[in-house]
C-alpha cells in the first residue's frame, strides 16, 4: 500500500471518529436544558466544520474519489434522516454532487459505483 493511501485513510478514520464523537455529544444533550442553547449552537457549528472537512476531503480526491467516502456520507446521510437540518450537508447538495462526478468518471472507466 503507497504512503498516500495509508495516510488517507488514517486521515479519514481520524475525522470519522471526531464527527462521530461531536454527533453523539450534540444529540445526547437535552434540548430543555436551560442556558446552555448557545453550548449546543456552537457544538453543532464545529459538527458542520468537520462533516464539511469530511467533505471536502472527498470533493477533493474527485474525480476518482475514495472508497472511504462511501463510509462516512452514511453516517452523514444517518444524521440527515434524523431530521437535523442545521448540518448543511443535509441540504447543499455536496454530497450529491461527489456521487454525480465520481460515478461520471467510474462508467468512463468501466467500473461500477458503489454509493
Amino acid at each position: 500500500m503507497s504512503g498516500k493511501k495509508v495516510l488517507a485513510i488514517v486521515f479519514m478514520a481520524v475525522l470519522a471518529s471526531s464527527v462521530l464523537a461531536t454527533a453523539i455529544s450534540v444529540f445526547s444533550r437535552s434540548n430543555t436544558t436551560n442556558g446552555n442553547n448557545n453550548q449546543k449552537q456552537i457544538t453543532i457549528g464545529q459538527l458542520n466544520t468537520q462533516i464539511n472537512n469530511v467533505i471536502n476531503f472527498c470533493l477533493g480526491s474527485l474525480p476518482n474519489g475514495k472508497d472511504e467516502c462511501d463510509s462516512q456520507f452514511k453516517i452523514i446521510d444517518q444524521l440527515c434522516n434524523r431530521g437535523i437540518q442545521q448540518i448543511d450537508a443535509c441540504h447543499n447538495g455536496k454530497i450529491a454532487q461527489y456521487y454525480k462526478i465520481r460515478d461520471s468518471s467510474r462508467a468512463e472507466k468501466g467500473l461500477n459505483s458503489t454509493k
